[in-house]
């Protein structure tokens, strides 16, 4: 640090507030550059690698439009601040419900695509 730099910083006041915050912000800093190293970037490039590989297979299709619009209903907002309480009969008296109806399907083709995404992944792992 130069002498002029010196001077500016020694002029310099600080309310305790802003002293305190400097402080945590220094050492929250150290605390990153402690746990940074190259494991710790591989890992977090790999979590955001399967995030965007995510993100990328849902905005392809037409399913964050529909999970979009189902969220915006009135009725599920309704829902969300009292919630129902069904029991198995209840469950069995929405399902004569067309909207129930197509919901449980696409749950059902969400179900079976998981299902025999894991098998596939399981037999590569076994592959290989």
């Amino acid at each position: 640090m130069s002498e002029e730099e010196r001077k500016d910083v020694q002029g310099l006041e600080l309310d305790p507030n802003d002293l305190d915050t400097l402080v945590d912000m220094l050492k929250t800093y150290r605390l990153l550059q402690n746990y940074m190293n190259d494991e710790t970037l591989k890992g977090i490039a790999d979590v955001e690698s399967s995030m965007f590989k995510l993100l990328n297979a849902m905005v392809s299709t037409d399913f964050v439009d529909v999970l979009e619009r189902g969220l915006q209903e009135p009725e599920f907002d309704k829902a969300l601040l009292d919630p129902p309480q069904l029991g198995m009969m209840g469950i069995i008296r929405e399902l004569k419900d067309e909207d129930v109806q197509k919901g449980v399907g696409v749950m059902m083709e969400l179900l079976k695509a998981i299902g025999k995404a894991s098998t596939e992944n399981n037999e590569f792992k076994s592959r290989y």
